[in-house]
């Protein structure tokens, strides 16, 4: 694990990328050392009450989806089958329905600014140290996340 946060930091450090391949960048390695099948990072939109993947850009209210479940409630969720959640939502979760999920809050200055969800492969539960990993760097890409949007707001 240790290996993993050091190389993390080394993109994080890498000042001169654009936030967006800093992002791409940084779920593809989430998703190779987690070993699943994708890593989404969705941003929270406080203002218009959404959450946008930021990949595909698509947009959907935070009260639809299992991303937004975990923004609302700031806690972690380890899904052993994605409509476990209350707020599953065929039109938006229907692609990992069935699957295992990880979900990280993102959180910066006491809020949630961007939730990372793991999709596993069905037969491949994620374990305990997947969801510390998964914490951890949370942690250490908010600030970057945080200075990057308000940066952005700035413009």
């Amino acid at each position: 694990q240790v290996y993993c946060l050091v190389e993390v930091a080394v993109e994080l450090s890498g000042a001169d990328l654009p936030l967006a391949k800093l992002v791409e960048r940084l779920t593809q390695k989430l998703q190779r050392m987690l070993q699943c099948e994708s890593v989404q990072l969705f941003i929270v939109d406080h203002t218009a009450a959404e959450l946008w993947a930021y990949s595909s850009q698509e947009r959907i209210s935070l009260k639809q989806s299992v991303a937004g479940y975990c923004a609302i409630h700031t806690k972690a969720l380890c899904l052993p089958e994605s409509k476990a959640c209350p707020e599953w939502s065929p039109d938006w979760d229907d692609s990992n329905a069935g699957k295992p999920l990880l979900l990280q809050p993102v959180l910066w200055k006491g809020e949630t600014i961007a939730v990372f969800q793991a999709s596993a492969r069905q037969s491949r539960a994620f374990k305990h140290k997947d969801t510390t990993l998964l914490h951890a760097i949370s942690r250490q890409i908010a600030p970057h996340l945080g200075n990057a949007f308000r940066w952005q707001q700035l413009l």
